[in-house]
């Protein structure tokens, strides 16, 4: 099947009965998603940033598989996964890991709000980089930005529209079909407090969340060492194919090892630094890699350095 394209993601075949929605750069998903087909129902993997978007992914689950959405999965707690629950909430069961219910029922709505005073800060900002735009196609680009920025907070959930997984598990979690089986494997303590991954044994296909991301990781919110130890446990599972959190669909040999490198990579740098008595403002003066992110890569040095400062774990 060709690649079919909507407004906030992309749909790829990977197997029968199995599809990522890829986040469009210009819409509102923000992340990844999967719809997989289990017998006569369907489970979709991570709801998206906005209701828009969940809405899209909804009707996209429906038509390609003909079957009603039965079971809905959260990978972690962070807005940009979690937002759209509400679309599927009516007829769907909506599944975490326990600690993950535990954080969205304390911190949901805090983060929910955080999340949108950050895209508010950033359309300001791009309406005051517009008004002061001279050069034509500058100011272009401003305002396709500006458009998409709007867009994503009209399709901005409100607190009332904040749902809750209704079931959750501790450690795994399997679906058993007749022609496949679909399991939830939770972790604790890597990109954020417990991180779910969907693994497909049949098809060794593996819906990552954010533990695997294509470029950047983000580590504001978790445990480096511990993450390196997950992404262990992952290899393990002898994936062919990660549907990553962000980015795209990526070997899986091949990406668990750059997300590794690019954690050690990280680690070595902010220790040599804080060694020779570095503090946060280092973030600030390294040169950023080739190919990296700016924002993230001195976020997460930032992040390491306080760790180790504080004495706390990386």
């Amino acid at each position: 099947m060709a690649s079919i394209k909507y407004r906030h993601f992309t749909i790829e075949q990977l197997a029968e009965g199995v599809y990522a929605a890829i986040a469009t750069p210009d819409g509102s998903a923000a992340c990844n998603a999967g719809i997989v087909v289990l017998d006569d129902r369907t489970l979709v993997f991570d709801t998206f940033a906005t209701i828009p978007a969940a809405r899209e992914l909804r009707s996209a689950a429906e038509a390609l598989t003909g079957l009603p959405i039965a079971y809905v999965i959260n990978s972690h707690d962070h807005p940009d996964h979690v937002h759209g629950n509400v679309v599927f909430a009516v007829d769907a069961s909506l599944i975490t890991a326990n600690a993950t219910r535990t954080v969205m029922a304390a911190m949901g709505l805090q983060r929910m709000d955080g999340f949108r005073n950050q895209i508010l800060q950033s359309v300001r900002r791009l309406e005051d980089q517009l008004s002061q735009a001279e050069d034509a196609q500058e100011r272009t680009r401003l305002a396709k930005e500006l458009a998409d920025g709007r867009a994503f907070l009209a399709g901005f959930p409100s607190p009332a529209d904040y749902r809750l997984p209704n079931q959750s598990f501790a450690d795994e979690l399997t679906f058993h079909g007749s022609h496949r089986t679909a399991r939830l494997l939770a972790y604790d303590g890597g990109h954020s407090g417990c991180d779910v991954v969907l693994h497909l044994p049949e098809e060794s296909i593996l819906f990552t969340g954010d533990l695997v991301t294509e470029g950047n990781l983000v580590f504001r919110y978790g445990n480096t060492e511990r993450w390196l130890a997950v992404l262990d446990q992952l290899a393990a599972l002898n994936p062919r194919v990660i549907v990553t959190g962000h980015g795209g669909i990526l070997p899986a040999a091949a990406a668990l090892s750059e997300a590794r490198r690019y954690i050690e990579r990280l680690l070595d740098i902010v220790r040599q630094a804080a060694a020779g008595g570095a503090t946060a403002e280092f973030a600030d003066q390294i040169p950023v890699p080739e190919g990296l992110a700016e924002y993230w890569f001195r976020d997460n040095v930032r992040f390491l350095i306080g760790r180790l400062v504080a004495g706390g774990p990386v």
